[in-house]
């Protein structure tokens, strides 16, 4: 979990806290009949719940620190973060449905296993032109775009022509066993 920490002029937070006290600025509108009337207290009522605490304020010349928590990743650009991993490992297969494999990218050199194969083939990788980058292994063929690390193209066993593939599952890293 990241932690942040932010200076804020305690005067910007005072004017927060008043403006969320009256209603954000917003004047309140009558838009009915018992709207317009004045609320009526009854002797049955329990007492209202006591008002919170006043929001401790610096001095407005001294900044006050506010902690901030994130519950999702933040890109730093040294880390990938979930997410970014997340994208270089799961199981892709052709939009007809007859191929099928998962793509291992979290590791150098990448790895794949085609649905219903037992072993792993390590990949390699060939520059391509145009900014592509193409992974070869024996029958196997993928046209990734370096920029986007989006797969372009893929050709496999029994296979004539290129086809796009769509990702549709997560998956586990691949050991490499060829």
């Amino acid at each position: 979990m990241l932690i942040r920490h932010c200076a804020f002029p305690a005067s910007l937070l005072a004017v927060a806290s008043i403006l969320q006290a009256c209603g954000a600025g917003q004047p309140k509108v009558a838009n009915t009949e018992a709207d317009a009337r004045p609320p009526q207290t009854s002797a049955a009522s329990p007492d209202p719940a006591p008002a919170p605490a006043p929001f401790p304020l610096a001095r407005s010349g001294e900044p006050m620190e506010v902690k901030v928590r994130f519950h999702q990743d933040v890109a730093d650009g040294t880390h990938a973060t979930e997410f970014q991993s997340a994208r270089l490992l799961g199981h892709y297969s052709t939009p007809n449905g007859k191929v099928g494999f998962v793509l291992d990218r979290t590791s150098d050199p990448p790895k794949i296993r085609l649905d219903g194969d037992a072993f792993t083939l390590v990949l390699s990788s060939r520059q391509a032109s145009r900014g592509w980058l193409e992974y070869v292994a024996s029958n196997i063929w993928i046209r990734i775009d370096e920029e986007t690390g989006r797969i372009l193209s893929f050709v496999g066993p029994g296979m004539t022509d290129a086809t796009r593939v769509i990702r549709d599952a997560d998956a586990k890293p691949l050991s490499a066993s060829r």
